[in-house]
């Protein structure tokens, strides 16, 4: 093992502010998200630009014209010259789990510790079931929690009304919600709100006139469809957040508005349920940086929760 280029990859992808953990991918196997992202480079030849990327460059002799992709394969097939389990995000403890009462899942010995292979779609599969059985037993028919104490209450229906105001959102707009659980959170968009074309997208429904089955990494909907996305804590279900993120894109209309109300910063890591972990609002604008045309919402608050460190909001309108 190279001692040295462990140093250097430990520089590039350990202790980012900005950066995403994820369960179903160490760091290394998203070294190319993470130099496009956290360096904004694309090329070997933009490595210059940064000492600890122009030490990399040197270590194993890359070629201006190579690309970050080029890159990140020859690095993860290196796994001899550096050690990968210590570039790994940090994992949930048992104990955690047991807390948050993992083992009461069904079938939890055959969803347990299962990880993404982009090849199977039965890893796809278990991993959706994990996270739609968990959902039956912690949610249950709650009520919609739309104010964030910890954050001065109602965040969001004063952006809401400014987005009226700028002709971004009207009573006719088409609003889609990731995650809903119930249909009490359509209600809520469509009487409260008064955006009354709401629907959500969801891994159960009830009544598919309200919420659509589907998953958020592969939208049943055409390309343009929505005005506004709304999320609340359902992108740390994630199995390939930048997957879900792309297809929030393409669904979204040109100009549409991106919410997401997210739990930030975990403080015992990532795991079968809580599968990303974004540690800050400024990860969406690193991966979506080439999309937003505004910024139009962008807050974070310390949580009230003890198993994450801080919560955020953030409202994009994206361009195309």
């Amino acid at each position: 093992m190279s001692k040295d280029l462990h140093k250097i990859l430990e520089q590039i992808v350990l202790n980012r502010p900005n950066r995403v953990d994820r369960y179903d991918a160490d760091y290394i196997t998203d070294i190319h998200h993470i130099l496009r992202e956290e360096f904004r480079v694309n090329t070997v030849a933009d490595f210059d630009q940064h000492p600890v990327l122009a030490s990399l460059k040197d270590a194993l002799n890359f070629d201006n014209a190579e690309t970050v992709e080029d890159v990140s394969k020859v690095i993860n097939e290196m796994d001899f010259a550096f050690n990968r389990a210590a570039l790994t995000p940090k994992q949930t403890s048992a104990t955690m789990k047991q807390r948050f009462k993992y083992n009461n899942i069904p079938e939890w010995e055959q969803y347990k510790d299962v990880k993404l292979d982009p090849t199977s779609e039965d890893s796809i599969e278990k991993i959706k079931g994990v996270q739609r059985d968990y959902s039956f037993i912690v949610s249950g028919k709650k009520t919609v929690f739309w104010g964030r104490p910890e954050a001065g209450g109602d965040i969001w229906s004063a952006v809401f009304s400014q987005l009226r105001e700028t002709g971004d959102l009207n009573d006719e707009s088409d609003v889609l919600t990731i995650g809903p659980r119930f249909d009490l959170e359509i209600h809520f968009f469509r009487d409260t709100l008064e955006l009354k074309n709401t629907i959500g997208l969801d891994l159960h429904s009830d009544d598919e006139s309200l919420i659509r089955v589907g998953d958020m990494h592969c939208m049943p909907f055409e390309d343009n469809s929505f005005d506004m996305i709304y999320q609340k804590n359902t992108f740390n279900k994630s199995y390939d957040i930048r997957k879900a993120l792309e297809e929030c894109v393409r669904v979204l209309r040109p100009g549409g508005i991106l919410v997401s109300d997210e739990c930030l910063d975990y403080v015992d890591g990532v795991s079968e349920i809580a599968r990303t972990n974004i540690v800050s609002n400024e990860w969406y604008l690193n991966c979506l940086r080439d999309n937003v045309e505004k910024v139009v919402f962008n807050k974070e608050w310390t949580a009230s929760a003890s198993f994450i460190r801080k919560s955020g909001g953030i409202a994009l309108k994206i361009k195309k």
